[in-house]
């Protein structure tokens, strides 16, 4: 992270050593919280002319609704902004899709200037902070599903294993495999 958009002497983790589960004690919980608070104030005092449509510490927080029942990710930067453009929509009465809220976030993401972003930057670098605060072992892991573990995509067509990028024409210059195979499998 560069050294514009947080302070230095701003990396907080746990201590966990001495703790055999996941969870840590109130005292500590209270401790990281005031820490999170105090760099909050940090991020209002480095960006003040940077204004968001929900306060801090709303548009910090984990969505509410989960779609996998493991440990969720921490939001990055362009999702913590997403959020806030489809707050000020909704506000303004045009609630917008998810889908509808990342292309207006995405264009208008490529335009912010650099300041802006480094602001976005900064939040994201609080949420991972929080995040590994409430969630101090955790290591992504993703979950490959069981289409990707096999074959990745190779089929039998004629007897001949082929990929599926493997769009080659033959020599009578027709495609050999286009759109749905009459006789395929997945190997």
């Amino acid at each position: 992270m560069s050294t514009s958009t947080m302070p230095e002497h701003v990396e907080i983790r746990p201590d966990t050593s001495n703790q055999s589960s996941d969870s840590l004690s109130t005292s500590d919980c209270l401790r990281f919280s005031q820490v999170v608070e105090e760099v909050i104030e940090e991020v209002r005092r480095v960006y003040p002319n940077i204004h968001t449509t929900l306060p801090l510490k709303e548009l910090l927080d984990p969505a509410e609704k989960k779609r996998s029942k493991g440990v969720p990710r921490p939001q990055n930067c362009f999702m913590l902004y997403r959020k806030d453009i489809r707050a000020r929509f909704t506000r303004e009465g045009n609630a917008l899709s998810v889908a509808e809220s990342s292309r207006i976030a995405a264009e208008s993401w490529r335009n912010l200037p650099q300041e802006e972003k480094n602001f976005w930057h900064a939040l994201y670098e609080i949420v991972k902070m929080q995040h590994a605060i409430k969630y101090p072992n955790y290591k992504y892991q993703p979950v490959r599903g069981k289409q990707a573990k096999k074959g990745r995509g190779m089929m039998i067509v004629d007897g001949m294993k082929r990929s599926d990028k493997d769009d080659k024409s033959d020599k009578s210059g027709q495609m050999q495999y286009q759109g749905k195979f009459s006789a395929t499998e997945k190997i």
